[in-house]
C-alpha cells in the first residue's frame, strides 16, 4: 500500500482533451519557457524554447517526436523535472514520471507495469530522473540493476522513431558513463545552468 500511494504520488497522468488538443498545445506555447525562466541563465532558458517547439512541430505535423536529455548538476534536476512536465501540459501529453527514490523503493515489477500502462494513452512522454552515484553506486546493486532494466524497456519501446511517445532523460552524471545504445535514442541535449 506504502509503494502503490508512492507511486501515485510521483507517477501523474494528465488526461488528453481530443477536442482541444492542438489548440491547447499552441495557447500555452510559452508556459515551458515561463516556467525555465524561474531556475535557469538565459542560455538555458533559449534551449529549452527550441526543444519545446520542436515537440510541438512535430505534434502538430503527426512527425516523429524528439528524445531529449537534459543534463545538470543534481540540484538542478527538480527544476528540470517540472519544467518538463509543464512541457508535457503544455503539450497534451501524458507522461509516467520515474524518479530516484521510486526507482529505489519500487520493484521491477511495479516499475515496468507504471511504464506499460503509459502506452494506453494517445501521447506518451516518459520521464525518467536518475543520480548516478545513488542509481549506479557499487554499494546498490539491486538500484543499479532495477535502473538498467528499466532502461532496457525503454530501449525495446522506444526503438523506431514514433509520433506517439517521447523520451526525456533528466541526469546529473558524465555522459560518458551513460549507456551508448541510451544516448543514441537521444535527438537533443540541453545542459541546464541554474541562475
Amino acid at each position: 500500500m506504502k509503494t502503490f500511494f508512492s507511486a501515485l504520488a510521483i507517477t501523474i497522468g494528465l488526461l488528453a482533451s481530443s477536442i482541444h488538443a492542438m489548440e491547447s498545445c499552441l495557447s500555452t506555447a510559452e508556459d515551458a519557457q515561463t516556467l525555465a525562466t524561474s531556475f535557469f541563465q538565459n542560455d538555458t532558458v533559449l534551449e529549452i524554447n527550441e526543444v519545446a517547439q520542436s515537440v510541438r512541430k512535430a505534434l502538430l505535423n503527426n512527425e516523429p517526436l524528439p528524445n531529449i536529455l537534459f543534463q545538470g548538476p543534481r540540484d538542478t534536476n527538480g527544476a528540470i523535472a517540472l519544467v518538463a512536465k509543464q512541457l508535457a501540459h503544455d503539450c497534451d501529453l501524458e507522461y509516467c514520471y520515474f524518479s530516484t527514490p521510486l526507482l529505489m523503493e519500487a520493484s521491477v515489477e511495479e516499475l515496468v507495469e507504471q511504464l506499460e500502462s503509459t502506452k494506453s494513452g494517445r501521447k506518451k512522454m516518459i520521464v525518467i530522473e536518475e543520480y548516478r552515484d545513488l542509481l549506479f553506486s557499487e554499494r546498490d546493486t539491486l538500484s543499479s540493476l532495477k535502473a538498467l532494466h528499466i532502461q532496457s524497456q525503454v530501449l525495446a519501446y522506444t526503438q523506431c522513431p514514433s509520433s506517439d511517445q517521447i523520451l526525456i532523460l533528466i541526469t546529473s552524471m558524465d555522459l560518458q558513463h551513460m549507456s551508448r545504445a541510451l544516448f543514441r535514442r537521444i535527438s537533443n541535449v540541453v545542459w541546464c545552468k541554474a541562475k
